[in-house]
């Protein structure tokens, strides 16, 4: 596997096999953070963070630094993109319930090092929604866009407020529940 800057500096040189692999590595991240959604969306998302990318002469890449993984950059972009599909005017929902979700996606490891044994605990303590809001939380998903995320998922306006006042319940759940 090329390193970061292996990576970037081969897309550059417009390498389709460099943006085979960045876009290999933009999917995960896209199905983590928009979950639900049918196949031909997820495609259309990822498509659409690799033409961020690659815009105004692959703009986005020349401006990575590296002070940070390629695949935490990677995931800021996604995040963005999916933040702007959910706040789309014409957005029409092909969405499933959140538990329904869960029940057929194996559980997802948001921050890459995370004990599988305690994210199964946690899955059997919280619902699916509060499942869902903690792992956008531990992916480092801002509160507002999780507001909207949430708003999009249940057909109704849900506050920042809201979602902090979720996640504070959720810490005192877990607290009780799961010894740390």
């Amino acid at each position: 596997m090329p390193t970061d800057q292996e990576l970037i500096a081969r897309c550059l040189r417009e390498d389709e096999e460099a943006w085979n692999e960045m876009n290999r590595r933009i999917r995960p991240k896209v199905v983590h953070l928009a979950p639900g959604l049918d196949t031909d969306l997820y495609e259309d998302l990822v498509q659409e963070a690799q033409l961020r990318l690659s815009a105004n002469n692959c703009r986005a890449l020349r401006q990575f630094r590296g002070t940070s993984r390629l695949d935490t950059f990677l995931f800021t972009i996604s995040r963005r993109v999916v933040a702007d599909h959910f706040r789309s005017a014409d957005h029409q929902p092909n969405v499933v319930s959140f538990e329904e979700w869960f029940e057929h996606n194996a559980p997802l490891d948001p921050s890459g090092a995370t004990d599988t044994e305690l994210w199964l605990a946690i899955e059997q303590t919280l619902s699916g929604t509060e499942t869902f809001i903690l792992r956008l939380k531990v992916a480092k998903c801002p509160t507002a866009e999780i507001a909207l995320i949430l708003s999009h998922f249940l057909n109704k306006p849900i506050t920042e407020e809201a979602v902090r006042s979720r996640l504070t319940e959720i810490r005192k759940k877990l607290k009780r529940e799961i010894p740390f």
